[in-house]
């Protein structure tokens, strides 16, 4: 895409978004720090990171059971959401949209630049499979009473490649972000919408420990 295109991206997000206040205010926020693109350069987690939108209390979250949630922001392209309402329709095959944390403490799911727009869609991927064959993800690790999240996530072609950890910087969590979350068959909630709530009660989990609801002699939707 041309350099002109994704400037007048830049200045779109700033006018459609740039006076919301995001949902979550910086002391709640579970995520904070930087993640790194080649194309569109920092990605800031956190308002606290630093004071170029003012009074705008932005960030990204993560709840008890997992679920990813908030805006993150780069000065070039703007707001970035990790809210399911703003990634229902996206491009996954056989796979969920929201994004989300699990138990095996990797990110799964899609984000979605909110700029979109002229044939960008503006999908960022958490995980997946590259072109070359070779798998990507983004998962968390805990060392020395740091949490960090860390790996790769891919956003097409204009936001490229986004590196969780690098040299001096990263994206840091604490709280549910660090923890994994309790696996579906234990967290009191109907994740595959059937009306039916963890072991025993739902049929499609083998037991507690188990982390899918879903049935497999039948057919689930999932958004």
């Amino acid at each position: 895409m041309k350099r002109g295109i994704v400037f007048f991206i830049f200045f779109a997000a700033l006018f459609v978004f740039g006076g919301k206040t995001a949902a979550f205010a910086s002391s709640t926020d579970l995520l904070s720090g930087y993640a790194w693109s080649d194309n569109i350069g920092w990605i800031s987690f956190n308002d606290t990171n630093h004071i170029g939108l003012g009074p705008v209390q932005y960030g990204v979250t993560v709840s008890s059971t997992g679920a990813i949630s908030g805006y993150a922001w780069t000065d070039s392209i703007g707001w970035i959401s990790f809210n399911r309402a703003d990634v229902l329709a996206c491009p996954a095959v056989n796979r969920v949209c929201a994004p989300t944390y699990n138990v095996n403490r990797t990110a799964t799911g899609f984000a979605r630049a909110l700029a979109y727009g002229d044939g960008w869609e503006g999908w960022i991927e958490q995980s997946g499979i590259a072109q070359d064959g070779s798998p990507f993800g983004v998962t968390s690790t805990a060392s020395s009473g740091i949490c960090q999240w860390q790996g790769w996530s891919w956003g097409g072609d204009v936001v490229g490649w986004i590196s969780w950890s690098g040299p001096g910087y990263g994206v840091l969590a604490s709280g549910f972000a660090c923890a994994p979350p309790p696996p579906q068959c234990s967290d009191t909630i109907d994740n595959d919408g059937d009306g039916l709530i963890d072991y025993p009660a739902d049929p499609g989990c083998v037991g507690a420990s188990d982390n899918s609801e879903r049935d497999t002699k039948i057919k689930e939707v999932i958004p």
